[in-house]
């Protein structure tokens, strides 16, 4: 901001002087231009119903671009950070939605667990947002035990397995997270006790009838 001020005050003086002198003010206009032209991008991309790895991919070059100019460049009267929180609040305008359809589907788990697979995308994805995003998730999963239960809970974490996405669900958010060990545990205790493991095994009911009574 200095810098373009002082270039102004360079110009303004000499230009009397010289023939021809850097015109700021058209420099300005350019470069509110190319910015003008980010934002538009960017909210473009914010206000998609859905969002895929490549609007992920430009999002951020976008929001990294105009947050840099933001950070070094003032012009009066062009409002840089706006930009910004606008496009922040068209994403998580999103999640909060998402956040609702969670609570709204708790009957149907498959559908709650591509739903928070789908917000769990947009958390890794938008790194700037992150945290918000993932504190959300928690809220939307405690909101969901309460009204599922425990065995609500224990049905999504077994659907969230069948994924890669999920499957980090699992290990970072703490009301999956427990809900795994708990059943992990469940397991090799199990496998201390006959009938279960019998019960996993294949074969007809006589065999197994057999080894019990052995």
């Amino acid at each position: 901001m200095k810098s373009i001020s002082k270039l102004r005050d360079v110009s303004a003086k000499f230009k009397p002087l010289l023939s021809s002198t850097f015109d700021v003010e058209k420099s300005e206009e350019q470069l509110k231009g190319k910015v003008t032209y980010l934002r538009d991008q960017l909210l473009s991309i914010a206000s998609k119903p859905e969002l895929s790895p490549r609007d992920t991919d430009h999002f951020r070059m976008y929001y990294n671009h105009i947050s840099a100019f933001d950070k070094h460049v003032r012009f009066p009267g062009f409002n840089t950070r706006r930009f910004l929180e606008e496009s922040e609040e068209k994403i998580f305008q999103k999640v909060s939605s998402l956040v609702k359809e969670v609570i709204s589907s708790a009957s149907d788990v498959g559908k709650v667990a591509e739903i928070l697979v789908k917000i769990k995308f947009l958390a890794e994805n938008l790194s700037m947002f992150d945290s918000t995003i993932n504190a959300d998730i928690d809220e939307a999963l405690k909101s969901y035990k309460m009204k599922t239960g425990t065995e609500g809970i224990m049905k999504l974490t077994m659907a969230l397995e069948r994924s890669d996405v999920g499957s980090r669900l699992i290990s970072e958010h703490a009301c999956l997270a427990g809900e795994d060990w708990r059943k992990r545990r469940e397991k090799m205790q199990n496998q201390d006790n006959l009938n279960y493991v019998l019960d996993e095994l294949k074969g007809d009911d006589l065999s197994k009838e057999v080894l019990r009574t052995r």
